[in-house]
């Protein structure tokens, strides 16, 4: 799903603001309350996740969810920490830059590379989506990103060109709108 600047912001807000505190919560004593208080927060993220087609990252939340309405601390105790970081590496996307029109130009190149590598795979032009995915892959990104074009490198090396246009699409659908460079 494509977002504004300004709904980028948000959602990363409101996902530190969710760290924070789960953070909390699995610093103290997992009683009954803090396993409630932390399956409420389960929950809320399960369907803001999902809303934004982060499926694994979702029923990861479900699980935990369920975890803490069975009042099973153990699983929470074991695994929200692996959430939580998973959840604050999906949150980097959407973190402002201290520049923002560098960052509007930063995922603005990102965009049109992806197209020019979606084009490329149509046409079964190995050469030009390859030297396209590897500048790519030097530049910093966020981590989400990032595991996306070793994938998308992984499936040129295969031949799979349709995979590599899946997850072009899937990058393109994630990072927050930019408005397109200028030639």
């Amino acid at each position: 799903m494509k977002v504004s600047r300004r709904m980028a912001e948000i959602v990363y807000n409101e996902i530190q603001g969710s760290v924070a505190a789960l953070r909390e919560i699995m610093s103290g004593v997992l009683d009954d309350e803090s396993v409630k208080t932390a399956a409420f927060r389960f929950h809320a993220l399960k369907g803001a996740l999902a809303n934004m087609g982060e499926t694994e990252l979702s029923a990861f939340a479900g699980r935990l969810e369920l975890a803490g309405k069975q009042k099973n601390g153990g699983m929470i105790a074991a695994e929200a920490h692996v959430f939580i970081d998973e959840l604050t590496a999906f949150a980097e996307m959407f973190a402002p830059d201290n520049n923002e029109d560098g960052a509007e130009e930063h995922f603005g190149h990102l965009t049109e590379r992806l197209k020019i590598v979606e084009d490329s795979c149509a046409v079964y032009d190995k050469k030009t989506a390859k030297d396209i995915i590897a500048g790519l892959r030097i530049k910093k990104w966020p981590t989400q990103v990032r595991e996306h074009l070793a994938a998308m490198d992984e499936h040129l090396l295969l031949g799979d060109f349709d995979e590599v246009i899946r997850a072009a699409v899937h990058i393109r659908t994630i990072v927050p709108e930019a408005e397109p460079l200028a030639e």
